[in-house]
């Protein structure tokens, strides 16, 4: 292991995507499994099931994000690869989400959601039953998809109140390049300067999710210097990455129990995410095909599985209740099939991720090539 983290200290690592896949995994099985059924089958709300937090998942998501967007910076691509990086973001996320939301706009329109009755069926009234409430209007969801999505931290549940994470998304993604370009300027900015920051937000709820992604830039500072490879190899750390791992999730399940996720999980996600750098185990699972394939995916699978919750979902726990069928094994194969739908549909969401990166690329483009043309040129002579 010391050897991989060693050649790819200046590159992405596979591993990575693999949590953010895994983590995306999570946020799945937290909606399908004991958001919608339980209420219903309280066994639904076991240790093992508990233990998978939605919340936390999401936290961990917002590390890679800070990871992500400065590991480049760090392992000497300078300020250009921030750059590109900033002119990318908004088009990164904007374009799927008026992707997604229009798909959930016309699933309603043309009466292919289900979520109303499904959500009394499981008694989840408060929650499934009010997303997706028809009518929808089309400047409603493109005003929630350009810029109210961002704006806001409990957004409209008309079109995607899992969408909740983006504003915070946005806004650490600022402050990530706004901590990048000043480091690339002053040249000396510590990190610990950063690290005390992000230690400062994570007791300053509501503000920890934030604090994740200070963090993630200093996994990245941590990880190109060094300092990450050192721990992968140290007798202590792997012993320890063993105990950490599985208490990380027990503490993630007492957060959720006990209502005190939104404090906790954003300081378990850092210490998961170095503790999995630490694992063996966890890192050669986290390489496989399969996990490096939920990494791709992640995204998409995250924003598709609304539209999924509030129709095929929906439409097979309304079929079985009529039929007499729903009980916990037909409502747990709902559950799976869900995620399956959800994953194939990500895949099938594979042109819009497509037609995102050649947007990005594009602008990337027109904007280094005007710098270019605006640069003072250099007088031969003086060359």
């Amino acid at each position: 292991m010391q050897a991989t983290l060693n050649r790819q200290a200046g590159k992405r690592l596979p591993e990575l995507d693999g949590i953010r896949g895994w983590a995306a995994l999570a946020v799945l099985l937290y909606h399908f499994v004991g958001e919608v059924f339980g209420v219903r089958f309280p066994h639904f709300q076991n240790p093992v099931l508990t233990c998978l937090n939605g919340r936390l998942a999401v936290a961990i998501f917002f590390v890679l994000s800070g990871e992500a967007l400065s590991s480049g910076f760090f392992a000497g691509r300078g300020i250009d690869q921030v750059t590109g990086l900033a002119l990318r973001r908004i088009p990164r996320l904007l374009i799927p989400i008026v992707a997604v939301s229009a798909i959930v706009f016309t699933l309603v329109t043309v009466g292919l959601t289900f979520n109303v009755e499904a959500g009394q069926i499981v008694r989840r009234s408060a929650w499934l039953s009010q997303m997706a409430l028809a009518p929808m209007s089309l400047t409603g969801m493109i005003s929630f998809a350009t810029h109210g999505v961002f704006l806001s931290s409990d957004p409209n549940e008309q079109y995607g109140p899992f969408l909740w994470t983006m504003s915070i998304e946005l806004l650490g993604s600022i402050v990530t390049f706004v901590i990048l370009f000043a480091w690339s300027s002053t040249r000396h900015m510590p990190a610990l300067v950063v690290s005390l920051a992000g230690l400062l937000l994570l007791a300053t709820f509501p503000c920890g999710m934030y604090a994740d992604f200070l963090l993630g830039i200093w996994i990245a500072y941590a990880r190109s210097v060094g300092i990450v490879q050192r721990w992968a190899t140290n007798r202590l750390m792997i012993a320890a990455s063993y105990v950490i791992l599985p208490v990380g999730a027990l503490a993630s399940g007492f957060a959720m129990a006990t209502h005190y996720d939104g404090v906790i999980s954003p300081v378990i996600a850092p210490i998961v995410v170095i503790a999995i750098f630490c694992n063996p185990l966890a890192m050669w699972v986290l390489s496989g095909r399969f996990s490096r394939f939920l990494g791709k995916v992640s995204f998409p699978v995250y924003l598709v599985h609304f539209p999924v919750l509030i129709s095929l979902t929906s439409f097979a726990i309304v079929w079985c209740e009529h039929r007499g069928l729903l009980n916990g094994a037909t409502a747990f194969a709902i559950a799976v099939g869900s995620i399956v739908i959800s994953i194939a549909a990500a895949i099938a969401f594979e042109p819009v991720e497509v037609f995102t990166k050649r947007v990005g690329q594009r602008i990337t483009r027109a904007f280094l090539i005007q710098r270019t043309a605006k640069a003072p040129v250099v007088p031969s002579a003086m060359a």
